[in-house]
């Protein structure tokens, strides 16, 4: 889209142009305002008319962006027409990462586009953790910072300065965008996909500044404004980069497209669907490996045991998992626990498990980088997660063979044959929970027709076509990319 249009379309959204001086009380309050109502008020400041007010505020100042920012743009010739670029926040071990890594290695399989990963920060615990995987599959791992100190710098930068006025961060969220601009100036990538929402609003709106041609945005399980890193420019963002025709949104789930669909308020069907993929494993290895994981574990070959793979923090509800665990193991004797991951809660976690006196009944193996052989020992899959998309586990644990049980939340009931291959709780108390899953572990009927219902229900999730589906939205023709 062409400077003239966007800037006409955003002085549209923003009711036009104001005289000097309301332009400085707006920059003020834009600023200062918003950091004083966040800490006074919360969440209470994110809907009716307050947060109406903050957005026209943020849509002002996006027009100006994109006026300012015009001479960044480049033609359309000027981008590497073999380079798709996928940006994260960091490739540490979560569902949204792994898609990545799924993503980008099964393009590059294909033999005729470059790939690479735009990150904003390998630094921390375990934020590099698929990094060694990419790059040995011959993707770009790109560090934003690192990038930054070899950009060239970015012409006319000053006049960007509007934007520094746009988050309660202060400056950080201008910079970024500048960052970015910097970096996708230098790479030139034909396709640029982000994910994730606090990412999105800044390399996405940097592509389009920067005119990448094709822009691609991965949504989130629940729209910003339920998290704690929402901000108030996030909406219009977002409207803008809808409104724009070079750029589609797409969510993992139909659950998810239409709670982002209503609280962007846009027409359902402008948010793509598309659903993960998962490699399809050898089952058969990894059920003759059963016995010796369970031993290596210290569990009993006769047990009945329950698991789980995630990442302990609050939206999965690793202590209530705990609690239903406990319940189980109060009712019936021969019932042992497997949680795979690490995280922030991972101290509470074990408090608690102390607490509740299973110490010897559950294993805590942390971060793995091959959790399906630690599945391979489990009986039944349980997940307890407040909020989700479309969870990998849930897909990952079917097609080893495992009945799944998780709760009615987001894309849940899209990732299992309810009632078929898997359960969905009726409750969110321990004692039902715990009730409903014992039952299902005495009815060995349904325990074999789940094993072989998942097997089948997953193979809708293949990874071909997920990379096809992908592709699709990227305006590549699968069938015009050459095998090597």
């Amino acid at each position: 889209m062409r400077r003239e249009h966007i800037v006409e379309q955003l002085e549209g959204m923003g009711q036009g142009r104001r005289p000097a001086w309301h332009e400085a009380v707006v920059a003020y309050l834009e600023r200062w305002v918003p950091r004083v109502l966040h800490k006074m008020l919360g969440r209470r400041c994110r809907y009716g008319w307050l947060a109406a007010r903050f957005e026209r505020f943020h849509e002002r100042s996006l027009a100006r962006l994109v006026d300012a920012a015009s001479h960044a743009s480049l033609e359309p010739r000027a981008f590497d027409s073999t380079l798709i670029l996928q940006s994260i926040a960091n490739l540490g071990p979560g569902g949204a990462e792994r898609q990545l890594v799924y993503s980008l290695l099964g393009i590059r399989a294909l033999g005729r586009y470059n790939v690479g990963v735009l990150c904003q920060s390998l630094q921390g615990r375990n934020a590099d953790f698929f990094a060694s995987d990419l790059r040995q599959g011959g993707v770009e791992v790109h560090e934003l910072h690192a990038m930054n100190g070899t950009a060239p710098p970015l012409e006319g930068a000053g006049a960007l300065s509007p934007l520094w006025r746009t988050g309660w961060d202060g400056n950080a969220f201008g910079r970024s965008i500048l960052d970015y601009m910097r970096v996708l100036r230098r790479l030139r990538p034909r396709v640029l996909h982000t994910r994730l929402d606090a990412l999105n609003v800044r390399a996405g709106l940097a592509g389009v500044l920067v005119g990448v041609p094709r822009i691609v945005i991965g949504l989130e399980t629940l729209p910003p404004v339920h998290f704690d890193f929402f901000q108030p420019f996030m909406r219009p963002i977002y409207r803008f980069l809808c409104a724009q025709p070079n750029v589609v949104f797409v969510c993992n789930s139909k659950a998810g497209a239409r709670l982002y669909a209503r609280w962007l308020g846009v027409d359902e069907r402008q948010i793509s669907v598309l659903y993960n993929g998962v490699p399809w494993p050898d089952a058969s290895a990894y059920s003759e490996g059963r016995a010796a994981v369970r031993a290596r574990l210290g569990i009993p070959a006769s047990a009945a045991v329950v698991g789980s793979v995630m990442r302990l923090s609050s939206e999965k509800r690793p202590l209530l998992w705990l609690s239903i665990a406990a319940e189980m193991a109060r009712r019936r004797s021969d019932v042992f626990f497997i949680v795979v991951g690490g995280g922030v809660l991972e101290r509470s976690v074990r408090a608690e498990a102390r607490r509740l006196g299973l110490t010897d009944r559950l294993v805590l193996t942390g971060v793995t980088t091959d959790p399906l052989r630690l599945m391979s020992a489990m009986d039944l899959f349980l997940l307890t997660s407040s909020r989700e998309g479309l969870p990998n586990v849930l897909l990952e644990a079917q097609s080893l063979g495992l009945p799944v049980a998780a709760p009615p939340v987001g894309g849940v009931p899209e990732a299992m044959a309810c009632g078929r291959s898997g359960m969905l709780l009726s409750s969110s108390c321990p004692e039902p929970c715990a009730e409903q899953i014992l039952d299902a572990l005495a009815d060995e009927s349904w325990m074999r027709t789940a094993r072989r219902e998942g097997a089948e229900f997953v193979r809708a999730f293949s990874m071909d076509r997920m990379i096809r589906e992908t592709l699709q939205l990227y305006e590549i023709r699968p069938d015009a990319v050459a095998h090597p």
